[in-house]
């Protein structure tokens, strides 16, 4: 069977194509959802792709839109994996014709589960990539069970818009545990709260996302670049020793940061959106943003800061 793994994030192709091989699956990979609109376009057949959802030039509910709209794909599965956690986003892209959901942080047993409920699994016993953790995953919801009217900013009350500041610690703590576990170490206890006193990240690599809510805010990870380089060989699977890219550094601290934004996105109104993330050696959050919380972690024994802002 042949399978086609849409996402911007390199990294995210990697991890959800690597997953899919250990499954038996040949795999091919497009950026974008033109990109995959291309290879559809070029007669490349495929049992089912995996699609992100936030990516530019063409995002992944888009993608789900034009497949469903061309006869000669309507056997394509569609399953769309993604940060995008809101019940309403769930039920927009179900409406829309994909098959099933998965949030990131995702396991491999969440992806092979999702196969099998589709009957798309060839190997009914294999051997898995070690991504293993207690990641989120989406309960399944059926097109069927919900309707797009169900949901709507209008059903809720002003003391129900909660905003970025209304964010706890321990809720962040909570999701950047899940999101460790499950795409960075393999297993829980690595990531924990930072053990008291200063913080100092000397040689600084940022990485952000921005939500639009009102006022606009952002969710920002910071940490050594050594730290950087450290996760990025763990994320990637690769031998302490080995030699770690910038494009690599940047797109798994990216990715990272997306996944905590996508996560905490979901505590907030239906409607905020959520940018691509972007990384940088300089902080974005300088004269005119505001500082909501800052949350201080150590993963490995080294230290990392995810901030809330206003900007």
């Amino acid at each position: 069977m042949r399978a086609l793994v849409i996402d911007d994030s390199a990294t995210m192709r990697h991890i959800v194509a690597d997953t899919l091989g250990g499954l038996g699956f040949a795999t091919s990979q497009a950026g974008n959802g033109r990109e995959a609109l291309a290879l559809l376009e070029a007669g490349e057949n495929f049992d089912v792709a995996c699609i992100d959802w936030n990516m530019p030039v063409m995002d992944g509910l888009e993608f789900v839109v034009a497949v469903r709209a061309r006869h000669e794909w309507r056997d394509l599965t569609l399953i769309m994996v993604t940060t995008e956690a809101e019940v309403g986003q769930i039920v927009r892209a179900l409406a829309a014709g994909a098959h099933e959901y998965v949030i990131k942080p995702f396991t491999a047993d969440s992806i092979s589960s999702k196969l099998e409920l589709l009957g798309l699994l060839p190997l009914q016993e294999t051997s898995r990539p070690d991504m293993t953790g207690d990641g989120f995953s989406a309960d399944d919801f059926s097109a069927d069970d919900f309707s797009a009217d169900d949901f709507s900013a209008d059903d809720m009350s002003a003391d129900d818009m909660s905003q970025l500041a209304d964010v706890e610690a321990d809720q962040v703590t909570a999701i950047a545990s899940e999101v460790f576990a499950a795409m960075v170490d393999g297993r829980s206890g690595l990531l924990t709260s930072w053990p008291g006193g200063p913080v100092t990240v000397s040689d600084p690599l940022h990485a952000w996302v921005d939500l639009s809510t009102e006022p606009a805010s952002r969710v920002q990870l910071t940490a050594d670049i050594s730290t950087a380089d450290d996760l990025t060989r763990a994320f990637l699977r690769m031998d302490a020793a080995e030699p770690v890219t910038e494009a690599d550094v940047v797109d798994v601290f990216g990715e990272i940061v997306n996944v905590f934004g996508g996560n905490i996105k979901a505590l907030l109104p239906e409607h905020v959106g959520l940018t691509l993330p972007e990384a940088s050696r300089l902080s974005p959050s300088g004269a005119g943003a505001a500082r909501l919380n800052e949350v201080r972690l150590a993963w490995r024994g080294h230290p990392l800061v995810v901030s809330l802002w206003t900007i």
